[in-house]
């Protein structure tokens, strides 16, 4: 036991003393590469290990935005104060990259809408007009300043470009009710935004902020619904994932439905029937993992919540003291 675990410290520290020029970013980009302003995107990008050593991958990151009429920005800087963000969890784990061999990162930039704390949430993002963009994993480029080497591998990406486009008709009105600092719907993240989610819904339902919208109605329904707010509330989250060109919501609701099973299993009254829906989950994350049509990050967090499921003890433990609670009390 002992033997392994220091086989596995001797590996990551071969990996973490492995040349940071043996990493190489091949390729990055936004998808869709033309969108409205504070809409998610897509981030994709391959790393590459040109060495003959096994390498870790910088788990942080940044984006550089240049537009055609300003300077260069840094973008996702972290609200906690630092100049970079953390890669999302389903790759904070990643096994070192072998020599020779390739990786996609790809996430979605948000899930939702929102202000700062990611690339798209950052205001100075949402003005219509063409950016050159760099994706930056490792430090930023301040370690660079006055001739200092930097203290991990910093892999910048290809130039590559990005256009903001001018919101029209029905997408301008969302906009405008959506971007008004100190609007009701401001940004959906208002105080009051509860009390007007609905009628925004129904005003912009149609527009391309409407899958956002339906989001944050469909987890007001399920706070505050009636007796059949559940049902209602999928239909709502449905309908906008099913309007969502870009698939951002449809793959973070298709892994979050499979992966919740695992919870949902340890609310279930029977152990047979908990255990079948542990079963559902599983086989349907499995499913996700294993296909090359899905997109890279559908996979990759079908494997992270694959790792983090409950066990089929553990649940059959956490229903049958449930059971046994239960008879307890009508016993008094």
């Amino acid at each position: 036991m002992k033997k392994a675990a220091f086989h596995l410290l001797l590996l990551l520290v071969l990996a973490c003393a492995a040349s940071a020029d043996d990493l190489v970013m091949t390729t990055a980009s936004f998808q869709p590469a033309a969108t409205l302003p504070g809409l998610p995107v897509w981030i994709s990008a391959e790393v590459h290990n040109s060495g003959a050593s096994p390498v870790l991958v910088p788990a942080n990151y940044s984006v550089e935005v240049t537009p055609d009429d300003g300077e260069t920005m840094v973008l996702a800087i972290n609200p906690t104060g630092g100049e970079t963000l953390p890669l999302p969890g389903e790759y904070q784990s990643a096994a070192p990259l072998n020599a020779g061999e390739s990786r996609v990162i790809e996430f979605p930039s948000a899930r939702a809408l929102m202000i700062g704390g990611t690339v798209t949430g950052d205001a100075r993002l949402w003005k219509p007009g063409t950016y050159t963009v760099r994706f930056v994993l490792g430090p930023p480029s301040r370690f660079h300043t006055l001739g200092s080497a930097p203290p991990s591998p910093r892999l910048v990406s290809p130039a590559f470009r990005f256009v903001i486009e001018v919101p029209q008709g029905n997408d301008a009105d969302a906009w405008a009710a959506l971007s008004e600092p100190g609007s009701k719907g401001y940004m959906l993240t208002a105080p009051k935004t509860d009390q007007v989610v609905e009628d925004l819904w129904k005003r912009y339902r149609t527009s391309r902020y409407g899958p956002y919208i339906a989001q944050v109605l469909a987890a007001k329904i399920r706070k505050f619904g009636g007796e059949n707010r559940f049902a209602e509330a999928d239909a709502v989250a449905k309908e906008g994932a099913d309007r969502d060109g870009d698939g951002i919501i449809a793959a973070v609701r298709r892994v979050s439905h499979a992966a919740g099973k695992s919870f949902a299993a340890r609310d279930e009254s029977d152990v047979k029937r908990a255990l079948e829906v542990l079963e559902t989950g599983r086989s349907e994350l499995e499913a996700m993992a294993g296909d090359g049509r899905e997109r890279p990050w559908v996979r990759a967090m079908a494997e992270f919540e694959l790792r983090r499921m409950a066990t089929a003890d553990d649940v059959r433990e956490t229903v049958l003291r449930r059971i046994e609670t239960k008879a307890a009390n009508q016993t008094h």
